[in-house]
């Protein structure tokens, strides 16, 4: 699948995948799944295309602030502000989040913090929108744990770290000028930057090459 956010592609050079902690949901305004290898979507898009859409401020108008806590420290908060000016011709959209949480095993917090801001631009013919996203995400997944070695305490892990920081900054500039009652011409230019930084601990031993292979995937 690829994945584009105001026309973006956001799939990751390494193996083309999509690190949904790096899109923020409450910047979603719409989502259209488009099936089938479209050439149109680019390279390795196979079984189709998810084409997002953020907010603005012109359909999002107003305040919103939420908060929300639950089991193993888990906290999330929201706030963000959508408005149009006095003449309708900009409008902006705004907002941030921050979730924390220690995670149900042991050893295992992850922190997100997410950045939205959107302004756009518009006459009877024309239309610009500029979209700003920035996220710094700490995530721990720490990896599978052999059930012989819970012993009834699920929590445990076999090792550590495995953290991952996902750091990013997306920056697109959309523009649509309608020519005449039947044709427009759009397009847009972006400026992405894309970090992740990982830590694993997780190792194996064993006397021999061959048994320490074969125990290892006993193991899994």
């Amino acid at each position: 699948l690829s994945t584009y956010v105001d026309g973006v592609r956001v799939n990751e050079s390494f193996g083309d995948v999509t690190l949904w902690d790096k899109i923020p949901s409450f910047a979603i305004g719409n989502m259209q799944l488009v099936p089938g290898s479209n050439p149109v979507y680019g390279l390795n898009t196979l079984g189709g295309a998810i084409a997002i859409q953020t907010k603005n401020g012109r359909d999002n108008q107003g305040i919103g602030i939420e908060y929300e806590a639950g089991s193993w420290g888990r906290q999330r908060g929201l706030i963000e502000a959508g408005g149009v000016s006095k003449d309708c011709s900009v409008d902006y959209m705004i907002g941030y989040q921050h979730l924390t949480e220690d995670g149900w095993r042991k050893h295992s917090p992850s922190h997100l913090n997410q950045l939205f801001a959107k302004t756009g631009w518009q006459n009877e013919s024309t239309r610009l929108d500029l979209t700003y996203i920035g996220t710094d995400n700490n995530l721990i997944g720490n990896g599978f744990t052999p059930e012989f070695f819970l012993r009834g305490d699920r929590d445990q892990i076999h090792t550590r770290p495995d953290f991952t920081n996902n750091y990013s900054h997306f920056l697109a500039l959309n523009g649509s000028h309608w020519m005449n009652d039947t044709t427009m011409v759009s397009g847009n230019v972006y400026y992405r930057k894309s970090n992740r930084h990982t830590k694993n601990g997780d190792g194996w031993e064993a006397d021999s090459e061959n048994d320490n292979f074969n125990s290892y995937l006993n193991l899994l």
